[in-house]
């Protein structure tokens, strides 16, 4: 925005430097043939007091284009916000299709299995086998307890709406020190802070936290190693840009394609560890809430790397 404003300037004012000049060119020796001499040029314009109106022109056209400048750098922005605007609301709406998807084949799995348990129990209790209806009973423990969790993990994303208020000016490094101490992490992760261009945020509290608990469980999760992170708080244009990169296993982004943000999606790794499916899809899920995006860098064996990027609210405008 400021170099679009700049090149308008010095677009009028180098315009503006070159309309006198053309003019006395024009007066002096075009249309009244004076010799080419710096004395004949001053005293024509002690004579045509109009020159020193044009004098003005760099001043006057510079601040014009100064002006104009400055509104097409703000309907620049403006058009591309809102380009980024419906790209987040058609990923949102993906990912809300993915949703109902998942939850009602998750929920209908659940209720199948439980049903089917429980024709097994009645049936053995006809036949008195009583050690196979203990059996049976302990399933449907298990599937009961897993479709609690189910249930849990779906109420969770719906408490993540779309819209949050109260945002606040958080101070982004004492906040991440925070999150890793109130949640007892301290012994599990390391935080190294690299580069720090920007210090304060103004985000919604509660959704920061949850966007940075999930990716340094993750990077506790998915490590062979004492964990370590290291943070970047960098500018992408407008934009504030969190870097956030471990140390962990890494992931095959070749194989995985976009499957990695979608609901319910348990990525395969060598350590055998499987999640709910939950954690990142709520990370991009809160990211479009706040006008912001996510992205991943990774290799196997190489660690991953997750950007943030807010952009600034309408209102900056």
């Amino acid at each position: 925005m400021r170099n679009t404003r700049l090149n308008y300037t010095l677009f009028g004012i180098g315009f503006g430097l070159a309309f006198p000049l053309l003019a006395i060119i024009s007066d002096c020796f075009i249309f009244n043939k004076l010799p080419f001499q710096f004395n004949s040029v001053i005293v024509r314009i002690q004579q045509n007091p109009i020159h020193y109106i044009i004098f003005l022109a760099p001043f006057v056209l510079g601040y014009t284009f100064f002006r104009i400048g400055g509104s097409m750098a703000s309907r620049y922005l403006l058009t591309k916000r809102l380009r980024q605007s419906n790209t987040a609301l058609n990923e949102s709406n993906q990912l809300l299709d993915a949703f109902n998807y998942h939850v009602s084949h998750d929920l209908k799995t659940v209720l199948n299995n439980q049903l089917t348990l429980a024709h097994m129990i009645d049936k053995y209790v006809q036949q008195k086998e009583y050690d196979r209806v203990l059996e049976i009973s302990q399933k449907l423990q298990e599937v009961g307890a897993n479709g609690l969790n189910t249930v849990t993990s779906f109420l969770k994303i719906g408490e993540e709406g779309f819209g949050y208020e109260n945002d606040e000016s958080i101070p982004v490094e004492a906040e991440i020190n925070r999150i890793v101490t109130e949640n007892q992490l301290q012994n599990e992760i390391t935080v190294n802070f690299r580069k720090s261009a920007f210090k304060t945020l103004v985000i919604n509290k509660k959704v920061f936290e949850s966007i940075l608990l999930n990716l340094l469980t993750n990077a506790i999760k998915y490590s062979t190693s004492p964990s370590v992170v290291t943070i970047d708080l960098d500018f992408q244009q407008e934009a504030k840009q969190i870097t956030i990169a471990d140390n962990g296993i890494g992931i095959d982004l070749k194989q995985v394609g976009d499957q990695l943000f979608k609901p319910f999606n348990r990525i395969k790794n060598n350590l055998n560890k499987e999640g709910n499916g939950i954690g990142l899809f709520l990370v991009k899920k809160m990211m479009l809430s706040v006008n912001g995006e996510v992205s991943v860098k990774s290799e196997p064996g190489a660690g991953t790397t997750f950007i943030l990027t807010f952009h600034p609210k309408y209102s900056a405008l």
